[in-house]
């Protein structure tokens, strides 16, 4: 009995003196088992107790009053870890939605500022680098959209538990609303622009093997030997080669109606391949005139 009392008011004393949040788990699930074998041991202690007042012993009125007080320490303590495990759970989500505003707002932040489509044809000037960057866009925003309704989720429960931070977490909650609500404007600025990045790439892309083409169709031109050989295989490749050149006029000018400050980087490219063109087709009426 004096050991188990002994236990008991050990037990009240460390949750009264109480640990760190982070030790709290491992505390909560070593006091849980320890409280699950005392509860065998209380259950003997009034069977002995029980069998003692049977019989009358002189003794029994004092173990009786022992048993009661034992009984209302127990009950005490099983109100007390209850209230602290509610406690501190409240404090464990607590910080968990302030470490979530605080990813969020950072996020957040990161992406208010609005993309230069410069900057990303500098940074990314590789079609598949741009495409990884709109597709990564993606996952990111929907990460941050499942983190924003968790966010809202667990700031609720908090203001209804009417604790006395609920004011602030109500008030971060809106301020992250708002900031969220805000930055889908920007996001979808974002990917028009790696959209408009990612077809300047490509017709940069689509420039370049033309560039190459006209070239090796021009070397072909200087090192055919007689006039009209392999005229029908050259026709079919001049046709094609003129067919890409229209498409790629066509291409020039959707993207400089979408974006004039392409002018300098898009029409530059553009004057290449034009040029190279008209060399090829000077070339070709030479080769027709010999």
């Amino acid at each position: 009995m004096l050991q188990a009392e002994s236990w008991v008011r050990g037990k009240l004393r460390d949750l009264k003196d109480g640990c760190d949040l982070q030790d709290w788990e491992e505390v909560a699930q070593t006091l849980q088992r320890d409280m699950k074998d005392f509860e065998n041991t209380l259950i003997k202690l009034n069977q002995m107790g029980e069998q003692l007042m049977w019989r009358s012993s002189p003794s029994a009125e004092a173990v009786r009053r022992q048993l009661l007080a034992l009984q209302d320490q127990w009950q005490l303590l099983k109100q007390t870890a209850a209230s602290q495990s509610k406690a501190l759970g409240g404090l464990r989500s607590l910080q968990d939605f302030n470490r979530k505003a605080e990813q969020l707002e950072a996020w957040i932040k990161h992406k208010e500022e609005k993309p230069s489509l410069a900057a990303l044809l500098q940074e990314s000037p590789d079609k598949i680098q741009l495409t990884r960057r709109i597709l990564d866009l993606k996952q990111e925003e929907q990460q941050f959209q499942s983190l924003h309704k968790e966010l809202n989720s667990l700031a609720q429960k908090l203001e209804k538990q009417g604790k006395s931070e609920s004011r602030n977490i109500s008030a971060r909650r809106k301020h992250l609303n708002k900031m969220w609500l805000r930055l889908q404007g920007t996001l979808k600025e974002h990917h028009e622009a790696l959209q408009l990045a990612l077809e300047v790439a490509s017709f940069l892309q689509q420039a370049d093997i033309l560039l190459g083409a006209i070239h090796a169709k021009q070397s072909s031109i200087c090192s055919t030997g007689k006039p009209g050989e392999g005229e029908p295989c050259q026709d079919r490749d001049v046709r094609d080669i003129a067919s890409q050149v229209m498409m790629l006029d066509v291409t020039v000018s959707q993207l400089l109606n979408l974006q004039p400050s392409l002018a300098a980087r898009v029409t530059s490219k553009h004057r290449d391949v034009k040029e190279s063109w008209a060399q090829l087709q000077q070339a070709l009426r030479y080769q027709k005139m010999c």
